[in-house]
């Protein structure tokens, strides 16, 4: 049984990134206005979106994701 939740606090790897797997999920919580926000697993440092690919910190940040 699945629940609803109110939104989502993802702790993305390195600085900020999911599995590609992810990103259709997050992107679906994010179009039903579920507020959504990434933080990292790196000890010091801030989540980064430098990089550009599907799961990146750059791309979830465009589709909304705080």
């Amino acid at each position: 049984m699945l629940q609803t939740v109110n939104g989502l606090v993802i702790e993305g790897v390195g600085r900020g990134q999911v599995p590609p797997s992810l990103v259709m999920p997050i992107r679906s919580a994010i179009e039903e206005g579920k507020p959504v926000i990434m933080t990292t697993s790196s000890e010091e440092g801030k989540v980064y979106p430098t990089y550009e690919y599907e799961g990146s910190a750059h791309q979830l940040e465009q589709l909304g994701l705080y």
